[in-house]
């Protein structure tokens, strides 16, 4: 079961999905998907983000879960607290380095990979299903073509 918050907090409108049986905690699932949305330009630069209280509401965790991925945001420059005012997306935030974002990418493809393995599925089926996420994420399914016919050596259609 996936846990979807959509919002809109001061003009800004995002989304958190944490999967609760999932074997990573919630705090980095909520880490993650801020950097993820703050990357794809989702999240701009100097907008404010919910409250800790507000978004553990919704999400329905605890404070100190969402406390802990706030934290470690700040900490790492992606996020800044204003007292009074609240936290917001970083003027500059810092840009995945090199070898840590293909770290990453290669341990979420390897984890992909043996899902898909899995399910029965094949590198086409697994490649098509990433391009429409790719779309979802970007919001322009035409950018994820070349992608697609790339991986399965199909034209786009």
């Amino acid at each position: 079961m996936t846990v979807s918050v959509y919002y809109i907090y001061n003009t800004v409108m995002g989304w958190i999905d944490i999967e609760p049986s999932s074997a990573s905690p919630i705090w980095k699932q909520i880490e993650d998907q801020v950097r993820l949305r703050l990357h794809s330009g989702q999240l701009q630069p100097g907008s404010p983000v919910p409250s800790v209280r507000e978004l553990a509401r919704q999400l329905t965790v605890n404070p100190a879960t969402v406390s802990k991925a706030y934290r470690r945001l700040v900490d790492h420059g992606f996020l800044e607290v204003r007292r009074g005012e609240g936290t917001f997306v970083s003027l500059s935030p810092p840009s995945p380095p090199d070898v840590a974002r293909e770290r990453e990418l290669e341990t979420a493809a390897n984890q992909y990979a043996a899902t898909g393995r899995t399910l029965g599925a094949t590198l086409t089926d697994a490649t098509e299903a990433l391009s429409r996420c790719w779309g979802e994420i970007d919001g322009h399914q035409a950018e994820t073509e070349p992608l697609a016919s790339a991986a399965t050596g199909r034209q786009p259609k």
